[in-house]
């Protein structure tokens, strides 16, 4: 999958392998990979890059 390609929180939350209100939550403690807010539509976008980063970031601070 492109790196740069954005999904939305449904798509995201499929690829991460959570609930969408799992990464609601995230969102609203301000944990979980980046996203981008697009205005004025308040729409929320994930770059399968940040989630990515996300994924290797967590798997890191579980080994050590």
């Amino acid at each position: 999958m492109n790196p740069k390609a954005k999904l939305s929180t449904s798509q995201a939350a499929k690829y991460l392998g959570v609930s969408v209100s799992t990464l609601k939550r995230w969102r609203d403690d301000r944990k979980g990979p980046s996203y981008v807010r697009l205005e004025p539509s308040r729409i929320i976008r994930y770059e399968v890059w940040a989630l990515d980063q996300y994924t290797a970031d967590t798997r890191k601070s579980r080994v050590h």
